[in-house]
């Protein structure tokens, strides 16, 4: 049986080489949001030759700097206040590209349940350490299996994904237009369709216990990330069908 994610447990983020680790709390919904989401940027800079360039990994520290626990491997910092202040940033960016090492898993064999429709299952897969693996863990039989979107929960997600937020600024080479990116403005919009699609998950757990078809405990406890996740790719995938729409 393959190993499940709790989700109400301690995470450990670990470094292969050299042995650090950084021991993080559950993240809940609101740190998601306020912590990493809304601090999502994206800078157009105007001129001659425009660019944008979005800044995820910035947004991915600051919610470790949240999140965070307790660190191992790092024998200088021990029992000084500021020890996560203290921790290279080399290895913060290393943390944060771990934590957010969630992609869609289209060579899973894993099938919908018997009388769901397997056009509405999300198969994911993900970085994960818990307590108990001095290793992190690539769990690859994530499901999430919804049920299939109405016409106002389509337009609810056509309408959030088409707005966007915009502030002039300058920056050390000029002027520029900062924008809020699609994702930032979605993740509440698709984390509230989450909770009112999904029917069961396979792969998660919740101290100790498997989390399967109870709808409400799904909602509670799921990690908001890969809530976002699943919910993107699954109206990735109906709206496409329905009339060609490709989500960003």
């Amino acid at each position: 049986m393959p190993r499940l994610i709790d989700l109400a447990q301690p995470r450990r983020l670990a470094l292969s080489s050299p042995r650090r680790r950084l021991i993080i709390a559950p993240i809940s919904e609101r740190a998601w949001f306020e912590c990493y989401y809304d601090k999502i940027f994206a800078i157009l800079r105007c001129g001659p030759r425009a660019e944008v360039c979005t800044d995820v990994e910035s947004a991915a520290i600051n919610l470790l700097k949240e999140v965070a626990i307790s660190s191992e491997g790092y024998p200088h910092l021990f029992g000084t206040a500021d020890w996560l202040q203290k921790i290279p940033i080399r290895d913060m960016s290393t943390y944060g590209n771990a934590l957010l090492e969630v992609f869609e898993n289209r060579e899973s064999p894993e099938a919908a349940a018997v009388g769901l429709d397997p056009a509405c299952a999300v198969r994911m897969e993900a970085l994960w350490g818990s307590m108990s693996s001095e290793a992190m863990c690539r769990h690859r039989h994530l499901v999430h299996q919804f049920e299939r979107p109405s016409k106002q929960q389509r337009n609810d997600f056509r309408n959030a994904s088409t707005r966007v937020r915009r502030t002039a600024g300058v920056t050390r080479r000029g002027p520029a237009v900062f924008l809020a990116p699609e994702q930032s403005i979605t993740a509440p919009a698709l984390a509230a369709l989450y909770d009112e699609l999904i029917l069961r998950v396979d792969g998660y757990a919740v101290n100790g216990e498997p989390l399967t078809d109870d709808r409400e405990k799904i909602a509670a406890n799921m990690d908001t990330f890969h809530k976002v996740k699943a919910t993107r790719w699954l109206f990735s995938r109906v709206m496409s069908e329905a009339k060609g729409w490709r989500a960003a």
